[in-house]
């Protein structure tokens, strides 16, 4: 017997019908006229707050005149962290002072508000200080603005030597996919999060016995709410399309396994043949979803069709799902089954010279599994970059890359835009999907050259993609991607106005901005109220600047002058993003602060580090280091001799070494 889905809810104005009360909410809104909210500075109006303290990030008048952003009242929820953790991006332990503030040596202080209790790491008490110009007029922040625009390299400077490497020296130290992106202190860690991952939770469990006292029953509501369009279907047939994609893996990789590429494998081993269970492919699908997709968002979640998608992308996502699973056993069994997958998806005729001869760009299904294709590979690539065996790290950095990059560029880089595309007051259903598809494609481009940064940052390898050719787009806010409906899309753009009224730069843009002696104002303005993941890009974007000017063999000194006034635009701009960020009380942006692309701001330091010490002679350099710790004075110069290598020693060398000295 099927269950009956969920009440449907009517739009009480013209009719329109939703399945969840806020999505008719959210629609509500868009028959009021009233906009109460007014910007401090120009004339415009907003109906929500959210969208006016959107606008502020690029109000001509407020960048014009160099006031800051004001500060969001405290009613409601309230900060929890302290003014210089929030600004760190650290976990706070909300004492006074914190215990944060006590390691760094700095004053610790409250947006308004006191401590909750005293510090156990101090045995005094300090009275928390006022936020300095918290009650300043407009007036008064215009006489000001100057002054702090003079300090502002000295604090940008003062940065390298206050903020710990915390992420990137897990990262550089991981082994494991999971151990390096899912990386969170003990203080940030939930005990939701605990007990989702208790080792019970994990098992084999029955479909059809499953009741509402079984956890799995939950768990399979989850599974029909966020991996199937139709939420309809009945727990039978979510069964049954598991079982089906369970039985195309297994006849596809079987063959595989009998082979000599898995001649170490036994086939018919009961850890294989239960890695495919519908169950496990369920459980690790959930995994991707909740423990990796925030790292990695290329597909589009509401509209992923499990059904219908590219088996070995499917293959993919499972394989890190079962990577993040505590399991040991779902994780050793998906190690066993990379080089299989890895050399069913690049022998796929996408990566043969002739794979785009006669290829129409018009043609909506060949985009979807190329891009598709594209996106399995990406995931490939990751996967034995981090969970591989030595050879196959090798055999990926230096040839399955290559060929991955050669494709995405022969696919068309410069087909990875909206430009052309008409917004207007809405789009059908049709015209919403080809436009999440070309996003997609936008978001796997933009992560293809993210992985290459990648390589180039940790291992020293020679870069495969030139900043010069991509002419992608920025890649959209996420809430305007993770919209699940047109009517949901249409709320959530209307809520950046900038991306209905102006074309988006594109990345080459933005880096030339960063970097020039007088930037475009405009495009300075979109820079600030871009998201975590463009920033992201940007910041491994001057990376690879800052790799051909310490490569280029040149008398000539470094030209490290357009570098650093990169860093310290996107300093600004990173700022200018989290504090909207942080003053949301949205819970979907308390789960995206671990993401990845949140990891941006020690990437940017790693690069000002690079450019400090390129100013230092090889004998200065030993000089500085040679009274630090041995695992710590012995990887850094070794860096710049050292190119394309598979571990990240140097790096971690370097960040150590940085954390224990003062490079300004």
């Amino acid at each position: 017997m099927e269950q009956a889905g969920p009440p449907v809810l009517t739009c009480s104005v013209c009719s329109e019908t939703f399945r969840r009360a806020e999505h008719l909410k959210r629609h509500t809104l868009t028959h009021i006229d009233d906009r109460p909210h007014a910007c401090l500075f120009c004339d415009s109006r907003y109906k929500r707050t959210d969208a006016l303290r959107r606008h502020w990030k690029t109000c001509p008048q407020r960048v014009a005149s160099g006031i800051q952003i004001p500060k969001r009242s405290l009613s409601g929820r309230r900060k929890q962290a302290c003014h210089q953790c929030t600004s760190r991006k650290r976990a706070c332990s909300a004492a006074q002072p914190c215990s944060e503030c006590v390691l760094q040596v700095t004053e610790c202080t409250y947006h308004g508000a006191q401590a909750r209790r005293p510090s156990e790491t101090s045995g005094t008490r300090r009275e928390p200080d006022l936020l300095a110009g918290s009650g300043q007029s407009r007036r008064q922040r215009q006489k000001t603005s100057s002054k702090n625009d003079d300090v502002n390299s000295h604090t940008q400077n003062e940065r390298v030597s206050q903020t710990r490497f915390d992420f990137l020296l897990n990262f550089t130290k991981a082994t494991g996919l999971n151990e390096a992106y899912n990386y969170a202190p003990k203080a940030e860690i939930s005990s939701p999060d605990n007990a989702y991952f208790d080792n019970s939770a994990s098992g084999s469990f029955p479909f059809e016995d499953s009741t509402a006292s079984n956890p799995f029953s939950c768990y399979l509501d989850e599974v029909e709410a966020s991996l199937w369009r139709d939420t309809q279907r009945s727990e039978r047939h979510v069964s049954s399309l598991m079982v089906d994609k369970a039985t195309q893996l297994w006849q596809l990789l079987q063959p595989m396994l009998e082979s000599r590429v898995s001649n170490h494998l036994e086939p018919n081993s009961l850890e294989l043949v239960g890695f495919f269970s519908p169950q496990n492919l369920t459980r690790y699908l959930d995994l991707f979803w909740s423990r990796w997709y925030q790292h990695c968002p290329i597909i589009h979640r509401a509209t992923f069709d499990l059904e219908n998608c590219w088996i070995l992308l499917f293959a993919t996502m499972s394989l890190i799902g079962a990577c993040m699973s505590p399991q040991q056993s779902d994780h050793q069994a998906a190690k066993q089954l990379l080089d299989v997958v890895e050399e069913l998806i690049f022998s796929n005729p996408l990566f043969s010279e002739i794979a785009f001869a006669g290829t129409r760009k018009d043609d909506q299904s060949a985009t979807r599994q190329n891009v598709e294709t594209l996106q399995a590979a990406c995931f490939m690539c990751l996967l034995q970059k981090w969970e591989g065996s030595d050879s196959a790290k090798l055999r990926m950095q230096r040839h399955r890359f290559t060929s991955f990059v050669a494709t995405a560029r022969a696919m068309g880089l410069s087909q990875a835009t909206h430009r052309g595309v008409t917004i207007g007051t809405g789009l059908n259903d049709a015209q919403w999907r080809e436009w999440i598809l070309k996003e997609e494609m936008i978001r796997t481009f933009n992560h293809i050259f993210l992985l290459d940064s990648a390589f180039v940052i940790f291992h020293n390898s020679d870069p495969r993609m030139v900043l010069q050719e991509m002419t992608i787009d920025l890649t959209c806010p996420e809430a305007v991607f993770q919209a699940s409906t047109p009517d949901e899309f249409m709320v959530a753009i209307k809520s950046h106005p900038a991306r209905l009224r102006l074309t988006p730069p594109l990345l080459t843009d933005c880096i030339r901005t960063l970097c020039a002696d007088h930037p475009d104002p405009a495009i300075l303005a979109h820079i600030h109220s871009e998201s975590a993941l463009n920033l992201f890009t940007f910041a491994t974007a001057i990376h690879g600047l800052i790799f051909h000017q310490l490569r280029a063999f040149s008398p000539l000194p470094l030209a490290t002058g357009p570098l650093k006034r990169a860093l310290d635009r996107w300093e600004n701009a990173w700022t200018s993003s989290t504090e909207i960020l942080s003053y949301s009380n949205s819970p979907s942006n308390d789960n995206q602060e671990c993401a990845f692309p949140h990891r941006a701001r020690e990437f940017a330091l790693l690069a000002r580090a690079h450019i400090e010490k390129s100013h230092l002679s090889t004998e200065e350099w030993n000089a500085m280091v040679k009274n630090l710790p041995e695992h710590v004075s012995r990887g850094p110069g070794e860096h710049l001799a050292t190119f394309d290598q598979t571990d990240m020693d140097p790096v971690a060398g370097l960040i150590l070494a940085v954390e224990h000295l003062d490079l300004k």
